[in-house]
């Protein structure tokens, strides 16, 4: 046998290896379905199932391509060693093929019994049950799970396997394939095994989020194997913060005690402040709202940059704005306004929970149910509460994390597909982020038209974020390239598509209000739209500027409430005083997590607009004043989180305690 012959029977070995991976995890993924999943939900999501079936296999190819990785050495010593090193190679793979297909359906039987208990594949509490007392660990799973009946079966596959493997070698052994035939194959497979890696020939390799393949998420667990799952909470875990002291918090943000934070906070004397908890200063009740039991929207833009918005100029061939010119002439708009943090996901868990720690999301307390949810109190007091995204909703674990945090709908791509009739689909979507914002605002709208009651709405838009993709449909106006080409620092073709992503979803935002504002909802919807944080690619700042963090802050009030406000465009704000300004606008007597200003408050006092990085100030007050009460407000919260946080009960993990006694 030559040396590529050798090469050929290796990698149809390892193809062998592969496959064998793949049938067990399918075979997992059968058992998974038939345990959990109804005809009825198969017939009424049959349009999902192609890709679910075709992500299904990514995700396996991948993990398979991963096991195979390890083999590679094997491989080559098969090709360039004699007879004996190739004998010998075949052997290493036929082993560590049959210990990997063992380990493969022991993960994949360990993730089922884990989904009996926590309704979950494998994620972040996996480790916290496993971190449990060894001998109570141990006796929680002899009397829960069918040990005897798992390690039994899986000492027959191997055996099986094992026995399986010999004939499958020796047959193989005895092929010889001519040269054209064994060059085709070998490289046929190398490509085939980089391909299945990155699973992917997309803009994107594969990722947590192409789990999500359908409204159901019976459906969607269908998708993951044990391995991948497995993996994607060891990330997590690898990721997870640790909970700082309280005495360092204190410390870090300048203060001795907690009073003196309180009083930072409220601007009183630590005297006054001796007796009042961070618990207790973070939260306010709203007196006797001027819009009581309107509509609440809050639409947080990809990339809504202050600094593009200004330079809007139709008359000179550069118009941005589009259809949202009139509204925000109209309405109202605060240009010295911050994003509070400088990344869609950081912003996200800023604006529904306030946390003052970033990965919240991807963390063991995505299980949590935090005081500070934005629509808690909305909830509380009768709304219906709704998140509406055109992403997946697996992106940053939203299906996980929202219903939790008060949101009583989730909607996302899925969601707005099978409400979408068949005929109306044509363009809802681009490959890369889901619904086009245009529709899923349209979506959004109708939503609100068919509310039975009150409604908080909050809405994340996707569209204008790189990879781009825009509807052929959606008409806008040319720009000319030139103008402000020396504000911008990419090249023509990459600033050209951030500016039309801008000039979209700016447009796209204005033919959403233009269409509120013709239906009977204009006198009985409040609108706040912000950006998620400043255009980042497109725009540098060498030296600190007050557009470096600024996005605007549009707010549509109907007129009838208008005249009750006290508004006041030249204060400065961020993203946290939008839940102390909300609130109390549709909320009477309400208690809700105010650690903000309210921007429509009566008064003529100094502003602070907070961003992680970067503090701006009113006149009246100094930068170290606007800093200590910065420093303030995130001593107050990081109080507040780490005790929630430390005396939290998380869903999975009371399962796990109950196991235990």
């Amino acid at each position: 046998m030559h040396r590529l012959q050798r090469l050929d029977l290796a990698v149809r070995r390892l193809a062998v290896v592969a496959a064998v991976q793949m049938a067990l995890m399918a075979l997992a993924r059968i058992i998974f379905a038939l345990i959990h999943v109804d005809a009825a939900t198969l017939a009424a999501h049959s349009d999902n199932l192609p890709l679910l079936l075709f992500n299904a296999l990514r995700f396996d190819a991948q993990v398979a391509a991963y096991i195979c990785l390890p083999m590679l050495p094997a491989v080559a010593a098969a090709a360039l060693g004699g007879e004996r090193a190739g004998h010998m190679a075949g052997q290493v793979m036929r082993v560590y093929g049959v210990v990997a297909a063992t380990l493969v359906a022991l993960l994949s039987a360990v993730d089922t019994c884990f989904y009996l208990n926590f309704e979950s594949h494998f994620n972040i509490v996996l480790f916290d049950f496993m971190d449990e007392n060894p001998r109570l660990l141990l006796r929680s799973i002899w009397n829960e799970y069918p040990v005897v009946t798992i390690a039994s079966a899986l000492g027959l596959l191997a055996i099986g396997l094992d026995l399986a493997s010999r004939g499958w070698w020796k047959r193989m052994g005895e092929s010889r394939p001519g040269r054209r035939t064994a060059v085709v194959r070998c490289t046929a497979a190398m490509v085939v095994l980089a391909v299945a890696v990155r699973g992917s020939l997309g803009t994107f390799p594969l990722r947590a989020e192409d789990i999500y393949v359908s409204a159901d998420r019976t459906l969607c667990d269908c998708v993951p194997n044990a391995p991948f799952m497995l993996k994607k909470a060891w990330s997590e875990r690898r990721k997870q913060f640790v909970l700082p002291t309280e005495a360092d918090i204190l410390a870090h943000n300048g203060f001795a005690t907690e009073a003196e934070a309180v009083a930072a906070w409220l601007d009183i004397s630590p005297d006054s402040a001796a007796d009042i908890s961070a618990e207790q200063c973070a939260f306010a009740v709203s007196g006797k709202a001027p819009a009581q039991g309107m509509h609440m929207v809050l639409i947080v833009t990809e990339s809504w940059s202050n600094e593009l918005l200004q330079m809007d100029d139709s008359a000179g061939g550069f118009d941005l704005l589009g259809s949202m010119r009139q509204h925000l002439r109209e309405d109202i708009y605060m240009p010295h306004f911050q994003s509070y943090a400088n990344g869609t996901i950081a912003t996200v868990e800023a604006l529904t929970v306030a946390s003052p720690i970033e990965n919240i999301y991807t963390s063991r307390y995505r299980f949590a149910e935090f005081p500070s949810a934005v629509a808690r109190p909305y909830a509380e007091a009768g709304y219906d509460t709704r998140f509406v995204t055109g992403i997946e909703l697996s992106w940053r674990n939203l299906q996980e994390v929202l219903p939790r945090q008060s949101f009583g709908t989730v909607t996302g791509k899925y969601e707005i597909m099978d409400a979408t009739p068949r005929e109306a689909q044509e363009g809802l979507c681009n490959r890369t982020w889901g619904v086009y914002d245009h529709r899923m605002l349209q979506y959004l709208l109708e939503q609100l038209q068919s509310a039975g009651r009150p409604t908080f709405a909050m809405a994340l838009t996707s569209t204008s974020h790189t990879p781009f993709e825009f509807p052929t449909e959606f008409e806008m106006p040319e720009l000319d390239p030139c103008f402000n080409s020396d504000r911008f620092c990419t090249d023509a073709v990459v600033t050209s598509d951030y500016l039309k992503g801008f000039q979209y979803e700016t447009h796209a935002l204005g033919r959403f209000m233009d269409s509120l504002k013709r239906s009977p909802l204009a006198d009985s919807t409040i609108v706040f739209i912000t950006g998620d944080h400043n255009i980042r690619t497109l725009l540098q700042y060498d030296k600190p500027s007050p557009m470096q963090h600024s996005v605007p802050l549009y707010v549509y009030v109907p007129r009838s409430v208008r005249t009750a406000l006290s508004v006041d465009t030249t204060r400065y704000g961020s993203h946290t005083d939008l839940a102390a300004t909300m609130a109390p606008l549709v909320l009477s007597h309400a208690r809700h997590f105010a650690m903000g200003s309210n921007l429509f408050a009566e008064g003529d006092r100094p502003t602070v607009s907070i961003n992680r990085r970067q503090i701006m100030h009113s006149k009246g007050i100094s930068a170290a004043q606007a800093m200590r009460k910065a420093q303030a407000r995130e001593a107050i919260c990081l109080l507040c989180f780490v005790r929630w946080m430390r005396s939290c009960t998380l869903p999975p993990a009371t399962d796990a305690d109950a196991s235990d006694d």
